[in-house]
């Protein structure tokens, strides 16, 4: 998802990158589960969570659509899954359970793996135009320092990085895509071809089989294909 970001008020954020370490660790949430509260629609999912979520639940994208385990929002133009919150159960997350501890914690999405860091997408801050800082409203309970690689718990940190940055700027020029037109009927079209395409087609390998890289490269043969039907660059 895109932000508008105050570039005076970043200059005065500490930036990190994935080798430094920084104060984020909160001692396995002792029982506190409050950044799984009240999320409203920001707890979404790129093509990797949702690869992720379906393996692990052994359920497809259209099911959990079906089933209101995963919501559709619009951001900035573009469907966006994402994690419902309950308001039976004070706001949680769908997947909290009673025991305030998340059900698919495994294969959570990597908002949740990442906070209470924030990605920053700017290419004067590394050589991959991708930083991290802490979000001002983060965690209270921080305590101990972790290295940043290790906080995301992906094995190859950098590739995922990577991914990260190549969706950000893929979901960019969709975005520059979808202000080329006013007529509804094709923005919905466009939509749904994103949506079909990255979300709601299974991958073709199981929980046991599924690395970071071999997800890489259907993700790459999936952009090409909607940039070639969509045709844009």
């Amino acid at each position: 998802m895109l932000h508008n970001i105050n570039l005076e008020t970043l200059a005065n954020q500490k930036l990190y990158q994935q080798n430094d370490l920084c104060k984020i660790g909160c001692g396995d949430c002792k029982g506190c589960s409050a950044c799984c509260h009240n999320m409203q629609t920001t707890v979404s999912l790129d093509p990797y969570d949702g690869m992720r979520y379906c393996l692990g639940t052994h359920t497809t994208f259209a099911q959990a659509l079906q089933e209101k385990r995963i919501d559709l929002t619009v951001v900035d133009g573009v469907f966006t899954p994402y994690f419902p919150m309950d308001p039976k159960k004070q706001g949680a997350c769908v997947y909290l359970n009673e025991q305030g501890r998340c059900s698919i914690y495994d294969y959570r999405p990597g908002v949740c793996r990442l906070f209470p860091l924030a990605r920053v997408y700017e290419q004067e801050h590394s050589s991959l135009g991708v930083s991290y800082l802490i979000q001002s409203d983060a965690c209270p309970n921080r305590q101990t320092k972790v290295r940043i690689a290790h906080w995301i718990g992906e094995e190859n940190s950098k590739a995922y990085e990577a991914f990260a940055k190549d969706w950000f700027d893929f979901l960019k020029a969709f975005r520059k895509k979808l202000s080329s037109t006013k007529d509804p009927n094709l923005l919905s079209e466009w939509n749904t071809v994103l949506l079909q395409v990255f979300y709601l087609k299974p991958y073709e390998f199981s929980q046991s089989d599924a690395t970071f890289l071999l997800f890489e490269r259907a993700y790459q043969e999936r952009k090409e294909l909607v940039k070639r039907v969509l045709d844009f660059t």
